[in-house]
């Protein structure tokens, strides 16, 4: 009855050739005591940093990447483009309004009548909203009339 009870282990097979390859090469995750991220890997010690590199080439890596972003110019100093957009004209805005008041509406029934706000169509009639040629286009058959544009021709 003694040998009813022996343990048995499986025999551990040795990693092939392309696999020890690639588990060298993969990254990501935290491998016993050592946290491995991308090619650098790093020591779970209290600080970690360039230090806790575990050779002097992953150092070297860590410092040459870090000088790398210290000195990237990100193009912000006085680089900035100021952004314009087309406003509409003084003549489309004032050609909307008559239109409306011939129409007798509101500002909020005529946006309501081509699906907008009724902010939208304040900013329009005072010429402080952003040009939206469709916009002109639902008020126009809205209102059952023609509106001036007052765009300048292109040549």
């Amino acid at each position: 009855m003694d040998g009813d009870w022996e343990e048995i282990k499986k025999p551990v097979k040795a990693a092939k050739p392309q696999q020890a390859a690639v588990q060298a090469t993969q990254t990501g995750g935290k491998k016993g005591n050592v946290l491995v991220a991308g090619a650098i890997a790093q020591r779970s010690g209290r600080y970690g940093g360039p230090s806790a590199a575990t050779s002097q080439t992953a150092a070297h890596e860590v410092q040459s990447h870090a000088s790398a972003v210290a000195n990237f110019d990100f193009g912000v100093d006085d680089e900035r483009e100021e952004v314009k957009f087309e406003t509409f004209s003084h003549t489309c805005a004032q050609a909307v309004k008559n239109a409306r008041m011939a129409a007798e509406k509101t500002q909020a029934q005529l946006a309501k009548m081509v699906n907008e706000k009724a902010s939208t169509i304040h900013e329009l009639e005072n010429a402080t909203g952003r040009y939206n040629a469709d916009l002109v286009n639902r008020i126009e058959r809205a209102l059952n009339c023609k509106i001036d544009r007052g765009r300048k021709k292109k040549k």
